[in-house]
């Protein structure tokens, strides 16, 4: 962007994007190596370093790994102090770059395809909007739809359609469903109220999932069929359980390096599907997490394997 009252030439801010953030770059495997290694050494060293640069993420983006807490920096500070932008043999700047990379959810290679190809024209109307009565998403999920239930933690655990995946309602929808959800399989949707569809199904398709049938009509309080619970458990009350249970840690690496739980099994949540057979099932599960949001969308993840014997930790 260009401050055209004093330079049509010069830059004044770069919109950076995916590829430099503040204190790190963009992954690799995401962008091509080839591309990504020419904008590093090539092509930013065309702007000046007194070009504001304002980067697509910030700390805690899986986009790049010690991503800086700051809005915007500046080029030249990036190349004085950002060590992704030291200049090394291709080999070598790629495995450095790479080392201790936060790992990639199945969303960001769809994604990828989709910023290539452009995404799907829905029209006036967005998928999901048809409410569908308890026996319909019952047959549906006999067919292999998968409920995802929106509602809070707590509504969830007091009672809940077995085999449904709680992702309550908050900013985070987008992500977690990109790491929990399969893409080859149409979804259901749970509310607490209709008003909250419109918010529910853009976060959906943000990140792709445009396969949706519809909401359940009237929310949980329709359903004719058996439900399912699990119970929260105050952490100060988990501390002082008998050690004859199995926790599972579901903090992402970075937490669990920073402070490990004694004790107990370390499965990120958006590896947690793929690693059930880990979980040992002959005592009670306690899932815990850094506040509980994490730890009760874990604990609907393993009762929809199959494990029954489940509780939350929250705090």
């Amino acid at each position: 962007m260009f401050d055209d009252k004093r330079s049509h030439e010069e830059p004044w801010l770069i919109f950076s994007g995916d590829f430099l953030f503040v204190g790190s770059i963009g992954r690799p495997d995401l962008l091509g190596e080839e591309e990504q290694i020419k904008s590093t050494f090539s092509t930013l060293n065309t702007f000046p370093d007194y070009s504001e640069i304002y980067p697509g993420h910030g700390a805690g983006s899986l986009c790049g790994k010690a991503i800086g807490a700051r809005d915007s920096s500046t080029v030249g500070y990036e190349k004085k102090y950002n060590a992704s932008l030291v200049e090394k043999p291709e080999t070598e700047w790629i495995q450095n770059l790479m080392q201790d990379m936060p790992p990639a959810p199945p969303y960001f290679s769809v994604m990828k395809k989709v910023n290539v190809e452009g995404p799907k024209i829905f029209g006036d109307t967005l998928p999901g909007t048809r409410p569908l009565p308890a026996s319909i998403a019952i047959q549906k999920q006999q067919e292999g739809a998968v409920i995802v239930d929106f509602r809070s933690k707590e509504s969830f655990a007091d009672a809940h359609i077995p085999g449904s995946i709680n992702i309550p309602l908050s900013q985070v929808v987008s992500t977690w469903a990109g790491w929990l959800l399969n893409y080859d399989q149409p979804l259901i949707l749970v509310l607490d109220s209709p008003n909250q569809l419109n918010e529910v199904v853009t976060m959906l398709i943000r990140v792709g999932f445009d396969d949706i049938l519809g909401y359940l009509e009237n929310g949980i309080n329709s359903w004719e069929f058996p439900l399912e619970s699990f119970s929260l458990i105050h952490e100060k009350d988990f501390a002082q359980l008998p050690h004859q249970v199995v926790t599972i840690d579901v903090r992402s690496q970075g937490e669990w390096q920073d402070k490990p739980l004694k004790n107990a099994i370390h499965i990120p949540l958006g590896q947690l599907s793929q690693k059930i057979e880990k979980i040992p099932n002959d005592k009670p599960i306690y899932t815990i997490c850094r506040g509980g949001y994490r730890a009760a969308v874990a604990a609907s993840i393993l009762q929809k394997a199959g494990i029954k014997d489940v509780h939350a930790v929250v705090s």
